[in-house]
């Protein structure tokens, strides 16, 4: 396989004997030689012939001074943005790794897939093939001491070829695929000269909204003994400081550091191993901790870390797309079990009080995704944020029974929140908005939307069309409009409803239960027609999701969907028994209708957003 679109930076120290069989297994991987860079950081002019004679022709070699991993990655990154061309793809590699056939494309496809992902990395593997362990299926933070570590460590090795690609936190940084637009938001922090660099790294582009995935199908052998003792203690200080609390680390990251201390003891190497840890728990870290940004920044709030994630990954995608620089607060809610309702608004008023700050600090904006308390946040974001507060309203008249909609509150909240933006996404909404607030204050958006995902593969054939109903039961779900299209389609296609709360539909198959984020994915991809069966509505998450599958969407003309389609649209539905046509319509040509409405649609988001940013 060739991959055009992908280019490789590999940082050598010292392993003149493996480095030319890690170069050589990314060209046989189908990475042209020509953008292949390596970055010698070994300070061996001596030694500089046995490093490029084992190369393919082609490669780029640059010799630099050592300042470390993260200084190596970003002299490859810095190259390979002089030099040009239609990189989308950068894979970044130590001197050692060695990638299973088709490793890469897989990396590749599970980006492709995935326009939240700015990083995927493989199944790490290390030892001897008598041997061979698990050293990292993905990293993430212990519950507790927020400890950097490693899903299935030391486990025997399982294949997994037809596994899915699956989120993670942060992501060993042996061998990365990483998003090349990214990287070029994103740096590597060249403070922490060696090991945990990219553990800072994907902290910083989750708290962005972008998000890092383990390819379990992709499998990669390094060789790794472990962080010695004085890299240990002072990086595991300096990553508390850059992404947590301050008593973490000052009391954690020691605790941990005499830990391994006392296992050292234990082992019989209390000589070797307590000097580089105490140096390490002791040494001055680089100044400053927390680096304001000198950049205007967004603050994006999210009080429903659940229900919301994917449109703060849409929200987060398009504000990155217009250099917007942003930081993310995600508190989930109550129905997660992560606490109780009151735990719950106290999280959002603190991480409020948290992003007010940070919006203080640098000039940018406040932006609050859902309204936790209905009109009445247009207070806390006045009292925190001043001018700078924007609050996305997406039911004006809410579908279901919420706090801070009445008429008391409504007029409360308008008099006390004057100078809060109000933003919503259709004209629909402005018109349901309370007649008191001003004009001036009110944005009409379009609803975000990730880039349209490229399907590789064809739809495998099926003997019947999958038609389904996506999302929560609410009493403005026109059911009757259901019975209509299973009277024409009961015995043609399958016909679904996946969400909570609802009752049963005769004619259609009912899951009654929540959806996950990846089975959401799954069900609307999968899926030759999804309904939008509502009474009244101001916008569709769903339909937005389903535009970015290229699946065609039906739903009432009158609405948010006119937006998206335009009026004369087949995939609207002017009066009930005009379900079955609409349906028909979807099922038989509306693929290719949907997915260039996803484009049109998402050039209006680019191009509104844009103006938001600069208000």
């Amino acid at each position: 396989m060739h991959l055009p679109d992908v280019a490789a930076v590999v940082v050598h120290h010292r392993s003149y004997d493996t480095l030319p069989v890690t170069v050589q297994g990314l060209v046989g991987q189908g990475v042209a030689a020509e953008r292949v860079v390596v970055i010698d950081n070994s300070e061996e002019p001596a030694q500089r012939f046995r490093l490029e004679i084992g190369l393919p022709p082609g490669v780029h070699v640059q010799y630099v001074a050592n300042r470390g991993y993260g200084a190596g990655v970003n002299a490859g990154l810095d190259l390979l943005r002089s030099r040009g061309g239609d990189v989308r793809y950068v894979l970044v590699s130590s001197h050692e790794s060695r990638a299973d056939v088709g490793a890469v494309s897989r990396l590749r496809q599970a980006l492709e897939d995935d326009p939240t992902a700015a990083v995927a990395g493989p199944t790490l593997v290390t030892g001897e093939d008598s041997d061979l362990r698990t050293w990292s299926e993905g990293g993430y933070l212990a519950r507790v001491t927020h400890r950097p570590q490693h899903h299935g460590y030391r486990e025997g090795v399982t294949p997994r070829p037809d596994q899915p690609p699956v989120h993670r936190q942060w992501l060993d940084g042996a061998f990365l695929l990483y998003r090349r637009s990214d990287l070029d938001r994103y740096r590597f922090s060249e403070d922490y000269f060696l090991y945990m660099e990219e553990t800072d790294l994907h902290l910083r582009l989750g708290r962005a909204g972008r998000t890092a995935v383990w390819v379990p199908s992709a499998v990669v052998w390094q060789s790794s003994h472990g962080v010695p003792g004085f890299w240990y203690a002072r990086n595991l200080r300096l990553l508390y400081a850059r992404n947590d609390r301050a008593w973490r680390r000052g009391l954690v990251a020691r605790g941990l550091a005499l830990r391994r201390l006392a296992g050292a003891i234990a082992r019989g190497r209390a000589r070797a191993d307590a000097g580089p840890l105490l140096k390490g728990s002791t040494v001055r870290l680089p100044q400053p901790y927390a680096r304001a940004s000198r950049h205007p920044r967004t603050a994006v709030v999210n009080p429903l870390a659940a229900a919301l994630h994917h449109y703060q990954s849409e929200i987060l995608t398009v504000l990155g797309d217009n250099a917007v620089e942003t930081s993310l607060s995600a508190i989930p809610e109550p129905s997660t079990g992560e606490g109780s309702r009151i735990t719950w608004l106290l999280r959002y008023i603190a991480a409020l009080a948290r992003a007010g700050a940070d919006t203080r600090r640098s000039g940018g904006q406040l932006l609050v995704v859902w309204p936790a308390l209905g009109y009445l946040d247009l207070i806390l974001l006045r009292a925190v944020a001043g001018r700078r507060g924007s609050l996305v309203i997406h039911d004006p008249v809410p579908l279901v029974k919420a706090v801070g909609y009445g008429r008391l509150a409504r007029r409360i909240a308008v008099r006390l929140g004057a100078g809060v933006q109000v933003i919503v996404h259709s004209e629909t909404a402005r018109r349901a908005l309370d007649p008191a607030l001003p004009d001036e204050l009110i944005s009409i958006l379009p609803h975000p939307i990730l880039p349209p995902r490229r399907r590789w593969a064809a739809e495998p054939s099926r003997s019947r069309p999958v038609i389904r109903v996506l999302g929560q039961y609410k009493a403005d779900r026109d059911l009757e409009a259901l019975s209509v299209v299973a009277e024409r389609f009961a015995s043609s296609a399958v016909l679904e409803i996946h969400g909570r709360g609802w009752p049963q539909v005769d004619g259609w198959s009912v899951q009654p239960y929540f959806v996950s984020e990846s089975e959401m994915d799954n069900l609307v991809s999968s899926s030759d027609a999804v309904l939008i069966p509502y009474g009244r509505f101001f916008q569709s998450g769903i339909a937005i999701r389903c535009l970015e599958h290229g699946t065609p969407v039906v739903g009432p003309a009158g609405s948010s969907l006119e937006d998206l389609y335009g009026a004369e649209s087949p995939l609207l539905v002017h009066h009930r028994d005009d379900w079955p046509r609409a349906v028909t319509h979807a099922v038989s040509s509306g693929r290719e209708q949907a997915t260039a409405a996803a484009r049109q649609w998402r050039t209006q988001v680019e191009v509104a957003w844009a103006h938001w940013k600069e208000r």
